[in-house]
């Protein structure tokens, strides 16, 4: 970028001219095909899709499923980790377990990811008034706060099983 600047600069005014000129028409093309521009619907200004305030919360994958057990077993064993530490000892936990320590983990979550589809795929897609699959109550994957009976109780008004990961 340096370099063509420095070539711009050694250019003689007639020479610029000719540049100057083709931004000119390019900004005119440009405005003009803005003007008329509709973006998708579904799309804002910025060209993200809107996210549905009402659709059900993704299922957790089988890594997840884990963490929420083992969180507050972690946290008792070592009250001072940080929540990126206690991430860390988790991901070490998970990636010693053989496949088939890791197979009850994986069956929780895809039965929780059929679920997810089932109502995601309902009528309405799940954003539906009175749906039954709103936020909190669409009954896919651990609410938040599930889980810490087991010990914990720090998470409680967390962002649910997957806080801090």
């Amino acid at each position: 970028m340096l370099q063509l600047q420095y070539l711009l600069v050694g250019l003689s005014p007639s020479d610029k001219k000719c540049f100057e000129d083709m931004a000119k028409a390019d900004k005119v093309h440009y405005n003009r095909e803005m003007r008329d521009y509709v973006p998708p619907k579904g799309f804002g200004k910025r060209g993200r899709k809107r996210k549905d305030p009402n659709a059900p919360k993704r299922p957790p994958s089988a890594f997840f499923v884990f963490c929420s057990e083992y969180r507050p077993s972690v946290k008792q064993q070592y009250p001072g980790l940080s929540i990126g530490d206690c991430a860390k000892k988790l991901g070490e936990m998970w990636s010693k377990l053989s496949q088939s320590e890791k197979q009850p983990y994986e069956e929780k979550a895809q039965k929780l990811r059929e679920k997810y589809d089932q109502v995601r795929l309902e009528p309405g897609g799940g954003a539906g008034a009175g749906g039954g699959a709103g936020a909190g109550a669409g009954g896919v994957g651990p609410k938040p706060g599930a889980g810490l009976e087991r010990g914990g109780g720090s998470e409680a008004g967390g962002r649910g099983a997957e806080a801090g990961l």
